[in-house]
């Protein structure tokens, strides 16, 4: 997880969670060492949601884009980061 808090200019201690997706849709929930044992060269898909304290849901948004994450708000709130692979 540190590799995409990096790309992404946040601190990997915010990533509250990492939930990978499976492509029947199910969400598992997986820690770092799974995350780890990705192979090199692995396409993934990640998206990347805002907790926020005052919204009733996550706020999503375009990690393609290499602009700041969460500018509009409180970072300390904390990630959820949303895998595909």
């Amino acid at each position: 997880m540190k590799a995409v808090a990096a790309k992404y200019n946040i601190d990997s201690a915010t990533i509250d969670n990492t939930i990978r997706v499976l492509d029947n849709g199910l969400q598992v929930k997986v820690d770092d060492d799974v995350v780890r044992e990705i192979p090199d060269g692995q396409d993934i898909l990640t998206e990347l949601y805002v907790k926020t304290q005052h919204a009733a849901t996550a706020k999503k948004h375009n990690v393609d884009e290499k602009a700041a994450v969460g500018t509009d708000t409180d970072r300390s709130a904390g990630f959820l980061l949303m895998i595909r692979y």
